[in-house]
């Protein structure tokens, strides 16, 4: 018999449980930890970004030579539809700066 695990745990305010979230919108949890609205301003917010900017940026990242940023450990983990997939779905969300 398998035992089956329940997620409890909400999203931020959509109050969302993790287990009928998106993929995308898992994905963007870690991305908004550090690019959801950093008030000093170090940081770009992503949210509402142009598609082609994002995707541009994303696949920089991706097989470049200097690895020292976690950007470029966190887009390895990805494979090339599932960046697409989440420019996509991150240029679709209001706010941020456009």
């Amino acid at each position: 018999m398998a035992k089956g695990l329940t997620l409890g745990v909400f999203v931020g305010t959509a109050g969302m449980a993790l287990g009928q979230a998106a993929p995308d919108q898992i994905t963007y949890l870690s991305c908004s930890v550090c690019h959801g609205g950093d008030p000093s301003g170090s940081i770009p917010e992503i949210r509402g970004l142009p598609y082609d900017r994002l995707l541009s940026s994303l696949r920089g990242f991706d097989g470049a030579s200097d690895s020292s940023t976690i950007m470029h450990r966190f887009v390895a983990g990805l494979t090339p539809a599932e960046i697409d997939s989440l420019a996509r779905y991150v240029s679709g969300l209001e706010g941020g700066t456009r």
